[in-house]
């Protein structure tokens, strides 16, 4: 799936078909499924290759936004950014048995963009991904409460914008394979900005009852020896991670150890870390603050 083009789902059901964009810029939604009906895809394969000498942005490959109770399994995705993003108020959402190549990141966000809407994203199952020449794996991402200015025509923008309410809770990604991922596992409390911005404005959305499970595979290296980053800034609450197994390239990387930075987690079971020179879990690369 590559680039954004049109096809509207209103309530119907879409099965084994080809949607193939046309030769013009490519700049709308690939299918869009509208409230408050219901549909089903499958067996569908949407091709829109651009012929830019340009890297084209923004090109999701599945966004859910408010919605309940979406499964999305099955997915073989090639793009630029989101491979799927879980927008505001998506609840009870299945995401499975999918290929990721190329993309950002399967992400829970961004959230919190706009100051006094609320965005809620609950119950969220994610399990067998594969996520290969990728920017982040398993991400979580909320906006702090900061001066920029995200989509300025949107009805909800303001001048300065973040600082938006809400919650993310029970998040699961399991059996979760990275490979040449500059960041496999990561939590971003404050998106787009650095400290020590984010000390100062920290998010009003809370992150709760995140659990990592079998996060495995190798990191690009982008980071240096970082491999895992769980930053909050109001601080999250009931995280665990078991099997994570998270590796650097060879042979640059070679004798370091990978580090795990976490900052401003209570409550959390102790992240547990098989690094592939022994048998047992370890949590001595682990760092927090």
């Amino acid at each position: 799936m590559k680039g954004f083009f049109s096809t509207l789902l209103l309530g119907a059901s879409l099965l084994a078909a080809t949607v193939q964009a046309a030769p013009a810029p490519i700049d709308k939604r690939a299918v869009a499924a509208l409230p408050p009906r219901t549909g089903r895809c499958r067996n569908i394969k949407i091709n829109a290759v651009s012929a830019s000498k340009y890297f084209i942005y923004n090109t999701d490959g599945i966004d859910v936004y408010r919605s309940s109770s979406v499964k999305l399994v099955n997915w073989n995705v090639n793009n630029g950014d989101d491979c799927v993003s879980l927008k505001p108020n998506s609840t009870e959402i299945e995401i499975g048995n999918m290929v990721c190549n190329g993309s950002h990141d399967i992400s829970v966000g961004s959230l919190g963009q706009y100051r006094g809407q609320t965005d809620i994203v609950q119950n969220v199952n994610i399990y067998n991904i594969s996520m290969s020449n990728a920017q982040a794996g398993a991400r979580i991402k909320v906006s702090c409460l900061g001066p920029r200015a995200v989509w300025p025509n949107s009805p909800f923008a303001d001048p300065a914008s973040g600082g938006g309410l809400g919650f993310v809770k029970n998040i699961t990604f399991k059996n979760f394979v990275n490979n040449n991922v500059d960041a496999p596992l990561i939590i971003t409390s404050c998106y787009n900005y650095k400290q020590p911005f984010c000390e100062a404005n920290p998010s009003l959305m809370t992150i709760s009852d995140v659990t990592y499970i079998n996060v495995t595979g190798t990191a690009s290296g982008k980071q240096n020896n970082v491999v895992g980053v769980l930053d909050c800034s109001n601080p999250c609450t009931s995280i665990s991670a078991t099997g994570t197994n998270l590796t650097l390239p060879l042979p640059k990387f070679a004798g370091v150890t990978p580090v795990y930075n976490c900052t401003h987690i209570r409550d959390e079971t102790p992240v547990s870390v098989t690094q592939p020179q022994v048998a047992v879990l370890r949590t001595s690369t682990l760092t927090r603050s």
